[in-house]
């Protein structure tokens, strides 16, 4: 059984893939297990890949290599958490690179503390500038729920090695066909099962965030869809808890910001705008509050005058501000 099973999902990626790949085959913890699904590329990627892996003998012996039809990133991530066979499970992204010492500190947290989850730190890369992104354990399991609600913990997977067990015996894995905030709802499944949830302070993942092809870059109205049905089943879990009424405030703030994400991202349709502001009517009540966003509070303004008219236009200015904003910090 090896120690850590790496899943990594592969889509076009022959831009970024063998850096990627790489820094995942030159870990300096030894018996592990890389899982490489090709989703279907229709670019390079699976011949470098390839090329990779045959070039390197000892590569050979670590590697799963799949070539399939493409079925999306949940259902890939699903299918590489049932191949995994290592006693702890790791997700890395195609367009991403990591540490050498990523996989050996994080199991060795693990091991030292006998942890179900080990979270990590990591940095988010622009074109010309890094950011770290420092994380925080809390004692009990409702307080990282609340931390995970925040965005105080990242919802992501590659920054947090989990237990394999803790999966299969909770029957915790990916929803398929559902391919944006996938992640969100396995993470905050797999945090209310951990009995203990670790915390290595060191930067070991990087976080490209220059891939304009990447999912989280520009949203579809399919992606939009799929980050409100997995809030609802999100809400849904967390409401058969026993300590919902202490998470509901930040429940409320996380479906705040989906609510304003689903706007924002409307693409100034009035039919998608109007859509947005009748989404989780049950939170308006955090409208008036300093946890809406401007944006937000305008669009309400109009609509409670029935100039809901100008939001097109509103949201046009809107975006332009954020993208000469966007081009000014990717310097």
């Amino acid at each position: 059984m090896p120690k850590v099973s790496v899943i990594l999902p592969v889509y076009n990626a022959e831009k970024y893939i063998e850096r990627s790949l790489y820094s995942v085959l030159d870990q300096t913890l030894d018996d592990i297990q890389i899982i490489i699904i090709d989703d279907g590329s229709t670019d390079n990627s699976f011949s470098i890949i390839n090329s990779i892996i045959n070039k390197h003998q000892k590569y050979k012996n670590k590697t799963i290599l799949i070539s399939r039809e493409n079925k999306g990133v949940a259902t890939t991530r699903a299918e590489g958490v049932t191949l995994a066979s290592g006693d702890y499970i790791i997700q890395c992204d195609s367009d991403d690179w990591v540490e050498k010492s990523w996989l050996q500190l994080l199991y060795d947290t693990a091991r030292k503390n006998d942890s179900d989850i080990v979270i990590c730190d990591y940095m988010d890369v622009y074109k010309n500038k890094q950011y770290r992104t420092s994380q925080k354990i809390y004692p009990s399991i409702q307080e990282n729920i609340n931390a995970l609600l925040k965005s105080e913990i990242s919802n992501m997977n590659w920054d947090k090695l989990i237990r394999r067990s803790l999966l299969v015996e909770n029957d915790i894995n990916y929803i398929q066909n559902v391919n944006m905030g996938e992640d969100f709802l396995f993470t905050l499944q797999a945090f209310h099962y951990a009995k203990k949830i670790s915390h290595t302070p060191n930067v070991l993942y990087y976080y490209n965030k220059t891939n304009e092809k990447s999912l989280t870059y520009k949203y579809s109205d399919k992606s939009l869809n799929d980050i409100i049905n997995i809030t609802n089943k999100a809400e849904y879990f967390l409401s058969q808890s026993g300590y919902f009424n202490n998470i509901k405030k930040n429940l409320d703030l996380f479906k705040l910001n989906i609510k304003t994400l689903s706007i924002t991202r409307s693409r100034g349709k009035s039919c998608d705008i109007k859509k947005g502001i009748g989404l989780f009517p049950e939170i308006n009540y955090l409208i008036s509050t300093k946890h809406a966003s401007r944006i937000l509070k305008i669009m309400y303004f109009t609509e409670s005058l029935n100039m809901n008219f100008l939001n097109p236009f509103v949201l046009k200015l809107f975006n332009i501000y954020k993208k000469i904003n966007h081009l000014v910090n990717s310097k």
